[in-house]
């Protein structure tokens, strides 16, 4: 699934007015004004109840 160009230039936009800590935490490379790369990290956690 494609972004509109609109709301791929807000998401670059925030990316890049972002914090530091925020840009260095998620590797947002930039180039000419435009995101490049980033990169992110995600877990997901998945419990279960046995039977007692």
């Amino acid at each position: 699934m494609r972004m509109a160009p609109e709301d791929r230039a807000a998401l670059e936009r925030w990316l890049l007015e972002a914090p530091a800590q925020l840009r260095e935490r998620f590797e947002v490379v930039e180039a000419e004004g435009r995101v490049v790369t980033l990169k992110g990290a995600f877990g997901i956690i998945v419990a279960a109840k046995g039977k007692a």
